[in-house]
């Protein structure tokens, strides 16, 4: 309200402004210098409304629950970095998806753990290998495993 009450104020002085300059009539005492300071008021509150749109979009997005920080996107959430992203966690990291994932890298890659590492997979391929994996006691003829995993591949 008091934005609209701003910009029809402006309005009016600036409409009797120009009036009174065709007419050859002396403006108003104060009309020139109340012009600059409704146009500020103005162009103030049309940042305020700015900045509450942009705060409102924010908080659908970001919430805060005691010392937790949840962001959630209703579709796509895009982490860019100009050189390097990096997550830290003080004791565990867990990411998830509701279908497939993958991770790639540029170059050289690493997965490494402090213990035991497990990797998992109805069948879980090395460097999309399609013969089976040799066993303790693997029954192998001329370079061949005949009786490998099923579920672990290799090239």
């Amino acid at each position: 309200m008091r934005g609209a009450i701003g910009a029809v104020a402006v309005a009016a002085v600036a409409l009797g402004t120009f009036l009174a300059a065709r007419s050859g009539a002396a403006p108003q005492p104060g009309a020139m210098a109340a012009a600059p300071v409704e146009l500020r008021l103005a162009a103030l509150e049309k940042s305020v409304a700015e900045l509450e749109r942009q705060n409102a979009a924010l908080r659908a997005v970001v919430r805060l629950s005691g010392q937790d920080v949840v962001i959630q996107a209703p579709m796509k959430l895009q982490l860019v970095a100009g050189t390097s992203v990096e997550t830290n966690a003080g004791s565990e990291f867990s990411a998830r998806a509701g279908s497939g994932f993958s991770l790639r890298g540029g170059s050289t890659g690493v997965v490494e753990a402090g213990a035991s590492l497990d990797l998992r997979g109805s069948i879980t391929r090395v460097n999309n290998g399609s013969a089976p994996a040799a066993r303790v006691g693997s029954n192998i003829l001329n370079g061949k495993v005949n009786d490998g995993s099923a579920s672990l591949l290799v090239p």
